[in-house]
């Protein structure tokens, strides 16, 4: 991993780690958390398919 991509995935693990808990989220916040965990189901899939 290059640095420019590793300061890209620790900026979206913080931002990540801020919406684990469900229950001190707004609605808003909880939408946002739901498609993060689809964003990396999704390239967790595809980066299997590639390889």
């Amino acid at each position: 991993m290059n640095n420019k991509d590793e300061a890209t995935f620790n900026e979206f693990k913080e931002v990540f780690n801020r919406y684990l808990d469900p229950e001190d989220l707004s609605d808003q916040e909880f939408l946002l958390r739901n498609n993060m965990i689809q964003f990396i189901k999704n390239a967790c899939i595809k980066s299997l398919l590639v390889y």
